[in-house]
């Protein structure tokens, strides 16, 4: 649901704020234009079959009603503004409330805006929409690192801050204390906990608000004994849905500009239910310290994850934004 129909409608998950009293006023802070500005997925980016980012066989036998993204389940707010469109002036950026605590309410990027390493030594940013990016060896990060020292971090709560938001919407947005816990299928150190004002979400905050219950790591170490995959050698990944349901409600598309610069995704020209879906960073640790967890383009939380000087994976930012001013 988007801010057209502001009066008709709650703020948030409807079971959250059913009877808070919040829903009107925190709409009227962040709904600053009451159009629909969706953002144009057709045709996008080839899937790069080499990448083990996407299963080619998940999408087969899905049933087509599946709901995929979180429109089903949560209302969508406009706050802020980026370039998410080559030749196209900044356009509002459409977030999901995916919680509630007190005068702050949890904003999740609806899009995948853009894509970049967790970790470089000189970012580059989209600002080339006629190729994709392509990093030297000179650009690369050291590879162990955690939040708190990855160039991600730094890029979010500066460059992108201060792009993306006027002065006034950066007294909105909290700066909230969060946890880094260690990977909890690898031991991953998650370095020490971190202050920040737009962060990407972790493995736990996913199963705090989103409702996700397990990893696909988990996921799989229990079903490595059944029947099916006696028989096959693997998951049967048409009940992916099944081992997990909110796996669904973590699908998202990519915009043009991470289109343009080479984002991981999948586009079949079938009709598949991935289609124009990409990967996702976490900030979560991966494998180990040259690692970071993501979410993959079908909605499998990754937690061995990918190198973290790896370009291809998107950026779908997060924030605490007060309520009150």
């Amino acid at each position: 649901m988007s801010c057209k129909n502001l009066l008709a409608r709650t703020f948030t998950r409807r079971e959250m704020l059913k009877n808070s009293g919040f829903g009107l006023g925190a709409a009227l802070l962040v709904c600053f234009d009451a159009k629909d500005m969706p953002i144009e997925t057709d045709n996008l980016f080839e899937f790069n079959r080499d990448s083990s980012a996407i299963s080619t066989d998940n999408a087969s036998s899905l049933d087509p009603d599946t709901i995929l993204g979180l429109d089903y389940k949560y209302d969508t707010v406009l706050f802020g503004s980026y370039v998410q469109t080559p030749d196209a002036d900044p356009e509002p950026l459409e977030w999901y409330v995916i919680a509630q605590k007190e005068i702050r309410q949890l904003l999740l990027s609806k899009y995948v805006l853009v894509n970049m390493p967790y970790n470089e030594s000189k970012p580059v940013m989209a600002d080339n929409f006629g190729q994709a990016v392509t990093f030297t060896p000179t650009n690369l990060g050291p590879k162990e690192v955690t939040w708190e020292t990855c160039s991600l971090r730094l890029w979010l709560n500066s460059e992108f801050i201060e792009t993306a938001f006027t002065e006034a919407e950066q007294l909105r947005i909290a700066e909230m204390l969060l946890e880094n816990k260690d990977n909890e299928d690898f031991g991953t150190d998650g370095g020490n906990d971190t202050l920040d004002k737009v962060f990407c979400l972790s493995i736990g905050e996913l199963k705090e608000y989103l409702d996700i219950t397990k990893t696909w790591k988990q996921i799989q170490q229990e079903h490595e004994k059944t029947e099916y995959f006696n028989a096959q050698g693997k998951i049967d990944y048409s009940k992916i849905y099944t081992f997990d349901p909110a796996y669904k409600d973590l699908v998202a598309h990519a915009t043009k500009r991470a289109e343009i610069r080479g984002i991981y995704g999948r586009t079949s020209g079938e009709g598949s239910l991935f289609d124009g879906c990409s990967v996702w960073w976490l900030r979560s640790p991966g494998y180990g310290p040259e690692g970071a967890a993501c979410v993959l383009a079908d909605g499998r939380v990754d937690s061995n994850g990918m190198s973290v000087n790896t370009p291809h994976y998107g950026v779908r930012p997060a924030l605490w934004l007060n309520i009150e001013g």
